[in-house]
C-alpha cells in the first residue's frame, strides 16, 4: 500500500511538472512569452491569455490587424480583429511606452494562415493600462564628451587637409 501511495505521488508530481502552468503577469493571469515559446507544442491550438505592451506599428491584414505584444522578454505577433485594434491608442517605441493589453486567443506554433508564423489569434483584447511618454535625459558628462570628440575630429580633419595641401605644393 505504501509503495502504491509513493508511486501515485510521484506520478502526480511528474504530471504537474510536465504540464506548464499559466503564469501571472502584472497581476493578471496569463502565459509568459518564454513559457509559450519553450512549450510551443503543448500550447499549440490552445486558448491562452497573454499580457504585454503593444510595440511597433500595426499592420493591416484585411479584417485583422497584426500587433506585436511584448511581455518584456519576447514580442509575439497577435492577429486582432480591427474593432479591437482601435482600442489601442499608444504604440510603444523609443519615445513612449505602449498600452498594456491582455489578449485572449488561440496560440499557434506555426500558423499555416500566416505562412508558418508563431502567433496568437485574438478573440478579445482589453487595454489594462494606457501608455505614456518616456523621458530620455541627456547626461551632461556624455554631452561634454561628445563636444570634445567633435572638436577633436574637426581639428584632425583640418590638420589632414593642411598636410595634403603641403604635399600638393611640394610636388
Amino acid at each position: 500500500m505504501r509503495r502504491l501511495l509513493t508511486l501515485g505521488c510521484a506520478l502526480a508530481c511528474a504530471l504537474f511538472l510536465s504540464s506548464p502552468p499559466a503564469m501571472a503577469a502584472g497581476g493578471r493571469a496569463g502565459v509568459s512569452s518564454t513559457e509559450l515559446l519553450n512549450h510551443a507544442s503543448y500550447y499549440n491550438g490552445r486558448t491562452i491569455a497573454f499580457v504585454g505592451e503593444v510595440v511597433g506599428s500595426p499592420i493591416d491584414r484585411g479584417d485583422l490587424v497584426w500587433v506585436n505584444v511584448s511581455d518584456g522578454v519576447y514580442a509575439l505577433g497577435v492577429l486582432v480583429p480591427k474593432a479591437d485594434a482601435f482600442r489601442i491608442h499608444i504604440w510603444g517605441n523609443y519615445w513612449q511606452t505602449g498600452d498594456t493589453v491582455e489578449v485572449t486567443g488561440t496560440f499557434y506554433r506555426a500558423d499555416p494562415r500566416t505562412g508558418g508564423e508563431t502567433d496568437i489569434r485574438a478573440s478579445s483584447l482589453v487595454v489594462i493600462r494606457s501608455g505614456h511618454l518616456v523621458a530620455h535625459p541627456v547626461s551632461p558628462l556624455l554631452f561634454g564628451a561628445t563636444l570634445v570628440a567633435v572638436a577633436l575630429a574637426a581639428f584632425l580633419y583640418l590638420l589632414d587637409r593642411r598636410a595634403k595641401r603641403r604635399n600638393m605644393s611640394a610636388s
